[in-house]
């Protein structure tokens, strides 16, 4: 009877701990469907109150995973804190980085955001993640993204690293883009300058370098030769890669980002 009450109490102990855990923690039952996998939204609920499909050209993602969400907003990256009880989710504060980009895009990275602080409960169903606010009112919906692969496509630059401590994005009416082929060559147009190089992976580790490039002078818009020579510098720099859905994040040795990637066709 002694090890019976015991094992009763240990079931009961076990159940307790189940009933909430951060997203990522793994319990099962209550955020198996959340974790392990990268969502894409495929629609949000906006200021008017009408379901609307995300701006084309851009992609938002999040990922749940030890007791933080955190993805692509659009333009900039966000994280913040997560907590689920059965199938009741609490994120937030939401905090981002600080990159600007189109109007437009800014204002549906600001309206996605306060929509995602305003999660309440979640239901993963047919490859779906379904968020609801407080009211039971669908607001956000995902689907499952699976990572593009390194070569094979045009990456354009997003944002680089200024080598000034800043993480900028790409000046308005310029261009910059990567490609990786299978046979170790890299190559692409750095915004006047077409260059060249060579690239090794290894897992996660990337080597690029030395990097070779044409002699054009260009003048506009203004500020582009200092922004090749720092999307240079940075890429020089890059020690590892990520790619998570539609977007390819190169980091530093010091696991500094550097450079960030959409690729052009998904």
């Amino acid at each position: 009877m002694k090890n019976m009450v015991n094992l009763n109490l240990l079931i009961a102990l076990l159940l307790v701990s189940m009933s909430s855990a951060g997203c990522g923690d793994g319990a099962e039952g209550t955020i198996a469907g959340l974790e392990g996998k990268l969502w894409k939204l495929d629609s949000y609920v906006n200021t008017q109150g009408e379901s609307v499909g995300v701006l084309p050209g851009t992609e938002i993602t999040a990922e749940f995973k030890e007791g933080q969400v955190g993805g692509s907003a659009g333009c900039n990256r966000y994280f913040g804190s997560c907590e689920v009880d059965a199938n009741y989710l609490t994120l937030g504060p939401v905090g981002a980085t600080m990159m600007a980009c189109e109007p437009s895009v800014n204002e549906q990275e600001r309206q996605y955001l306060a929509v995602l602080e305003s999660a309440a409960s979640y239901q993963v169903t047919d490859g779906k993640l379904r968020i609801a606010n407080a009211d039971s009112e669908t607001v956000l919906t995902f689907s499952v993204l699976e990572p593009a692969l390194l070569t094979g496509r045009t990456w354009q630059l997003n944002g680089y690293n200024n080598g000034r401590g800043g993480f900028v994005s790409v000046l308005a009416d310029s261009e910059i883009t990567a490609v990786f082929g299978d046979d170790g060559s890299l190559a692409g147009s750095a915004g006047c300058n077409h260059y060249t190089a060579s690239f090794e992976v290894d897992g996660e580790a990337i080597w690029i370098g030395p990097v070779g490039l044409t002699r054009m002078m260009c003048w506009d818009p203004e500020g582009i030769m200092e922004q090749e020579s720092a999307y240079l510098a940075a890429l020089e720099s890059a020690a590892t890669y990520q790619i998570k859905g539609a977007l390819l994040e190169l980091r530093d040795s010091d696991g500094m980002r550097v450079l960030s990637y959409t690729a052009d066709t998904y």
